[in-house]
């Protein structure tokens, strides 16, 4: 018999943004100390504008220091981007000494919809999913 990973209690998941329309801004910094790598995943809707999504580094939840993590920024989304997906996957060695904490910084102009969730390969398991998740089926046979 062999070990089955299962992704819900590995990676800790969270939404960031959405579903709904994205204004510019920045998401509420999330801790990383306890993790070995992370991914912000885009899902970009409908837009008639352009789209930026980057990851940036804070020392604290509340944005101290906050400043870009050097590459971990999406290529421009545009009007005709509409439906497509963009990933941005970062090691949590690539953050500057003692920086522990994340946000994704949008900037949008004109109307778009997007849904970005932040997913954390935990060094931990099993991870403690927020609140909002309220309900996980594991099927295996």
């Amino acid at each position: 018999m062999f070990n089955i990973a299962n992704l819900s209690y590995d990676i800790h998941k969270e939404v960031l943004f959405g579903p709904a329309t994205v204004a510019s801004g920045t998401s509420a910094y999330k801790s990383v100390q306890d993790c070995k790598r992370f991914l912000a995943r885009v899902a970009y809707g409908a837009s008639d504008g352009t789209f930026d999504v980057k990851v940036v580094q804070a020392t604290d939840s509340s944005g101290t220091g906050s400043k870009n993590i050097t590459g971990a920024a999406i290529t421009q989304l545009s009007a005709t981007d509409d439906n497509k997906q963009a990933e941005i996957e970062v090691d949590v060695d690539a953050l500057d000494e003692g920086f522990t904490h994340v946000a994704v910084t949008v900037t949008a102009s004109g109307t778009s919809t997007a849904f970005i969730e932040l997913l954390k390969l935990m060094n931990k398991k099993p991870v403690t999913q927020p609140t909002a998740l309220v309900e996980t089926v594991f099927v295996t046979d």
